[in-house]
């Protein structure tokens, strides 16, 4: 899986909170991790799926073919399978070097024997130590995918060394792209089993490597590891930033304990400050915690700088506030209160303002003449003024001392109550002092001027003031002493914030992206794994139909914050009951790895999968079976190369399969494997149609034995048909072989049906001065020929012409035709 997939999974709505973005950071840093030469292999392998094309062999084990050796020839042992065939058969019989075919194919796919299931370093035949030559070997692999791309994969060991390469040319492309295949590539390749030699189906799976085999095909890829290893990587650097931000809070809380002893029993006079509150976890903002803590506003463990003018200033202050209020007092008792109050100085002053030369000496209420009111009215106006200024200049005072109280005698007054010499007075003082913090005096009824009032008359205020401020001048070195090392000891765990905080609290949403990711890790792992079940039942079942299969479990655990777990365990119910895989005979067991093979070969970037001698310990039933489930397999588009030395397993597969290739192998005597034959479909059934007339046919009087004259041509003709409609697909292929329009053609030549119409498309798909169309055009030409072919393939006996002599030339004629179409292009 890709990057983009992991984010479709775990992000699916981008982030959206911490944990959130921790896996999209480190997805990030997957993206870039992996943004290496093998993004061009892993395009490559998406333009799939791929097909096997080609395969070339030079010194490689047992193949002497182009090593240079004495004897060896001088090219290199090439296989090219055709395109028309999805079953391509390797015969030989044993030493030719099938295996050796197999295991090169393994090792160029793979890009090393290191990967290659026949080269483990415990295999008692080591075939590392046996190539032909052992210091030059060389295997090139050709794949090509539906749009005709190229895939070529080389492996060469040069002096021992082991070199690969994969040049990916898409269609159209001459030149292409070479890259050097890695971890990447080969973890692909190792999931997929496109190649299964017969170490693997015979021994390895049973002796332990069945495990892997589930590993490999369940695997989700190697993002999902590099994500959890690098968000593992970092919890478990959180977890020791956070072990270390611990042991350093513990060690200022333990210095500052006993700071405050040594100090308390230095200073005695002095009351011991409140015990710090040290933050318990990185969480809190350690820097704003120190400066909060050691800010200029906290004076209670700050150095104190008392200035003694302080007392001088508070004393006149309160002098000059007590007589202003005094002498507010007096003007407002000899003044109307309810005049001068709210008001009704306001109100009267108005009055006489807008009476005065309108109404005479006459009251402005009552209209009579009274000389005297005006007179009294302006003196009334005089003293309500007189009570306004005084309480104006009182409000001014009362104001003055209130700030020199709450901003400079204030916060000295709450260290004093530090220490125990002066903290009752200290205490009484501020408990006077901090009614007024926030607030001033409005009028003589606020609280605010009834608490300085108070102050001001306050007998004993300077006094104890006086001793307060002459006590903390004397005690100013050893509370700042105090709180420069308080200070100096929390230093400590500033700096531990600033190296190890920013990690340390990353670790509570590291833990949670971890639990996240191995959640989604075993639903998606369990989703494969019920798709592997699923596509393992049936090809089980099959191959095992003649026991009461009931069922294949894969059992995987799940995930933990160790890691995420990808081992699984096989159990299989047979006859009712579990009974493990010990109880499988060897056929039986061979049977259970082959049906995994091909169930969880379902999708993947190859379309084919070689497997070598795949039916050793099989029965005729299952090699029957076998045969059918390759038949079922290949319908749908896979692509199976199937080598063997099993003449039954040849034959079964003609059987079932309707469009096989089977290539015999020999091997001379300097080690050359060469390709001894190469039956094409039509040929096998060119040859079934020519055994059939000889089995059929009296050898003295040339007459029908066992089946009667017109079952045996309506067979007969049948087979000719048959082959001749194969002929004409493998010819299409070939002909339009790197075409971009091979997939319309091959679709025309479906849709026509009818071998004549058949004929015809095949020769409109080919220039004019192709030397196809003369042959096509000469059979078109026959159409009693064709009347033959046609009324054989539907049952229609009334134009069949059954003379030995007529069938023999209708073989003949068929094959001729076949054998010389496809000697038009190159095979």
């Amino acid at each position: 899986m890709t990057v983009a997939d992991l984010r479709a999974i775990l992000l699916p709505d981008g982030p959206q909170d911490e944990a959130d973005a921790l896996i999209h950071e480190v997805l990030e840093q997957c993206r870039l991790a992996l943004d290496t030469e093998e993004d061009v292999l892993r395009d490559a392998l998406a333009t799939g799926p791929w097909r096997l094309r080609s395969v070339s062999v030079s010194g490689f084990r047992g193949a002497a073919n182009g090593s240079g050796l004495p004897g060896a020839s001088l090219d290199p042992l090439v296989l090219d399978l055709p395109r028309s065939v999805d079953v391509v058969v390797l015969h030989a019989s044993n030493g030719v070097g099938k295996s050796t075919i197999a295991d090169a194919l393994d090792v160029a796919l793979s890009g090393n024997t290191a990967r290659a299931t026949a080269f483990s370093g415990n295999d008692a035949r080591m075939p590392f130590a046996v190539h032909a030559d052992s210091r030059r070997s060389v295997v090139s692999v050709g794949l090509d995918n539906e749009r005709n791309d190229r895939l070529i994969t080389t492996w060469r060991m040069t002096d021992g060394a082991e070199q690969s390469e994969v040049l990916w040319q898409p269609f159209g492309d001459p030149h292409g792209v070479t890259e050097l295949p890695g971890e990447s590539w080969a973890a692909t390749v190792a999931a997929r089993h496109p190649v299964v030699g017969y170490d693997h189906l015979a021994h390895s799976l049973r002796t332990g490597r069945l495990t892997e085999f589930l590993h490999n095909t369940l695997s989700l890829g190697g993002v999902w590891w590099t994500l959890w290893e690098l968000l593992s990587s970092e919890r478990d650097d959180a977890a020791a930033a956070l072990r270390r931000w611990t042991r350093v809070r513990d060690n200022v809380v333990t210095a500052l304990a006993e700071l405050d002893e040594d100090l308390a029993d230095q200073h005695p006079e002095v009351r011991r400050p409140a015990p710090l509150s040290v933050p318990d976890t990185p969480f809190t903002d350690i820097s704003e915690w120190f400066a909060g803590t050691f800010s200029a506003h906290r004076t209670d463990l700050l150095t104190l700088n008392v200035d003694r003018r302080l007392e001088y200033q508070v004393s006149i202050a309160r002098e000059a506030a007590r007589d202003s209020v005094q002498r507010y007092k007096a003007a407002r008792d000899r003044g109307d209160e309810v005049l001068w109050a709210g008001d009704g100085l306001a109100a009267l002053t108005e009055l006489v303002k807008h009476t005065k030369d309108k109404h005479g000496n006459r009251c402005p209420v009552c209209g009579e003449t009274a000389d005297a009111w005006r007179d009294h009215a302006d003196r009334t106006l005089q003293e309500l003024r007189l009570v306004r200024e005084e309480f104006n200049l009182a409000l001014v005072d009362l104001t003055e001392l209130a700030k020199l109280l709450v901003d400079r005698t204030l916060p000295l007054l709450r260290s004093g109550e530090l220490i125990s010499e002066i903290a009752v007075r200290s205490s009484r003082l501020r408990a006077m002092v901090e009614p007024l913090v926030g607030s001033r005096p409005g009028s003589d009824q606020d609280s605010a001027w009834v608490a300085l009032t108070v102050i001001a008359n306050d007998p004993d205020f300077d006094r104890d003031l006086a001793s307060v401020l002459t006590t903390l001048a004397s005690a100013s070195d050893a509370l700042g002493h105090w709180q420069a090392a308080r200070r100096r000891c929390c230093a400590d765990l500033v700096a531990a914030q600033s190296r190890y905080g920013r990690s340390a609290r990353r670790i509570e949403g590291l833990r949670t992206a971890l639990d996240r990711i191995a959640k989604a890790f075993d639903e998606t792992h369990e989703g494969r794994r019920a798709v592997v079940e699923l596509e393992v039942d049936g090809p089980l079942r099959t191959l095992l139909a003649d026991v009461d299969v009931g069922g294949v479990a894969i059992e995987v655990d799940a995930s933990s914050d160790q890691g995420l777990n990808e081992s699984a365990t096989l159990r299989l119910a047979l006859d009712g009951r579990d009974g493990g895989l010990g109880v499988l005979s060897a056929g039986q067991y061979n049977a259970l790895v082959l049906a995994l093979l091909l169930g969880a070969e379902s999708s993947g970037p190859f379309r084919f999968q070689v497997l070598d001698d795949p039916v050793h310990a099989f029965d005729e039933f299952r090699t029957d079976v076998f045969a059918e489930l390759i038949a079922l397999k290949a319908a749908t588009g896979k692509q199976f190369v199937l080598l063997t030395h099993d003449e039954q397993l040849v034959e079964v597969l003609r059987r079932h399969v309707a469009r096989i290739c089977v290539v015999k192998l020999g091997r001379d005597q300097h080690g050359n494997i060469t390709q001894v034959d190469a039956t094409h479909p039509w040929e096998a059934l060119i040859a079934d149609a020519w055994k059939l007339l000889q089995d059929n046919t009296n050898k003295n009087t040339q007459v029908h034995t066992t089946l009667s004259p017109t079952t045996a041509s309506m067979l007969i003709l049948a087979f000719c048909r048959q082959a001749v409609d194969a002929a004409l697909r493998e010819f299409v292929l070939e002909t339009n072989r790197g075409s971009s329009e091979l997939a319309e053609a091959v679709e025309k030549l479906e849709r026509a049906k009818m071998t004549k119409k058949s004929l015809e498309t095949a020769r409109r798909l080919v220039a004019e001065d192709h030397p196809a169309r003369a042959l096509i055009a000469t059979l078109l030409a026959d159409s009693a020929y064709l009347a033959e072919l046609n009324a054989a393939s539907h049952g229609d006996p009334s134009s069949l012409n059954t003379d030995h002599a007529r069938l023999t030339a209708r073989i003949g004629q068929t094959e001729q035709f076949c054998s010389a179409l496809l000697g038009t292009v190159n095979p």
